[in-house]
């Protein structure tokens, strides 16, 4: 049986890949696509993780979304006050169990994490996501009253969150998240960092909190969503798909030459804040 001291010298050596084949081995657990079950095996993006954390407000709950083998659990452990730990792969969610079953502040919870974390309090996030929930999570990230997160996502998706509008990848996720954090940007991993190798670079994001959501949060994340598939319509003809007639004829005279994709954040927000309120 493997051991939490076995895990953080293996760190200390740069040896993550060997011992990540003989976890996965000895619990007969192969790596799922589908999943996104692609382990870190690169020290330096541990290190990296505790180096932001530090940093930050660890004295609240902590949230890491895919407790894995619990590299990342174990590394952060004596600097958070309290971990909780959410992996959906019950076999690896026994084996995380069973070797921090000593560790008094990480609780583990098998599940899905984005159904976990709407009744859960914290406040920050950490872990690699992978892409097939990294727009829920961020919508439950911004719902949440999470103050920050530290999160590793495929090279494109942060390109997307960063974007700019007029960017061809300007869209819903890169509103929301602009809207409510301001974000700085880690290191870049290539694909060899990771067991099995994915086939993309994978970079670290830093999400600090600067507005509360409010209580259209979910309304307005339907609108974004339904607004940014008409992206490059004109602004009142993507309006009256989105929220009908009456929308498009509420639009302010000097928006109604614009294009979705080329609106900033806020005046998307204020747009849609208008209109509710004549709606209402």
């Amino acid at each position: 049986m493997f051991s939490t001291e076995d895990i953080l010298e293996s760190i200390e050596r740069n040896n993550l890949r060997s011992i990540t084949r003989e976890i996965l081995k000895e619990l007969g657990v192969k790596p799922l696509k589908r999943r996104g079950q692609n382990f870190t095996v690169d020290p330096r993006l541990l290190k990296e993780f505790r180096e932001i954390v530090s940093r930050l407000n660890c004295s609240s709950p902590v949230v890491e979304v895919g407790s894995g083998l619990g590299y990342l659990t174990i590394y952060l452990s004596d600097i958070c006050e309290r971990i909780i730990s959410i992996e959906v792969d019950p076999r690896l969610c026994r084996f995380v169990k069973e070797i921090l079953r000593e560790k008094s502040n990480i609780e583990i919870l098998c599940g899905d994490a984005i159904e976990i974390i709407k009744d859960l309090d914290f406040r920050g996030l950490v872990g690699t996501i992978p892409y097939s929930i990294t727009g829920p999570l961020i919508g439950s990230l911004t719902r949440s009253r999470a103050s920050w997160a530290v999160i590793a996502l495929q090279k494109d998706v942060v390109d997307r969150i960063i974007s700019r509008p007029g960017d061809k990848r300007y869209g819903s996720v890169s509103v929301i998240s602009r809207l409510y954090f301001d974000i700085d940007l880690g290191g870049i991993y290539p694909p060899n960092s990771f067991y099995p190798e994915p086939e993309v670079f994978t970079q670290v994001i830093i999400m600090r909190r600067k507005n509360e959501p409010e209580e259209f949060i979910d309304s307005f994340e339907r609108f974004l969503k339904c607004l940014f598939s008409q992206r490059r319509k004109l602004l009142p003809k993507a309006l009256k798909i989105c929220l009908g007639k009456y929308a498009e004829e509420k639009i302010p005279d000097h928006f109604k030459n614009e294009r979705v994709y080329r609106l900033e954040p806020e005046e998307i927000k204020l747009i849609f804040l208008e209109i509710m309120k004549d709606k209402g």
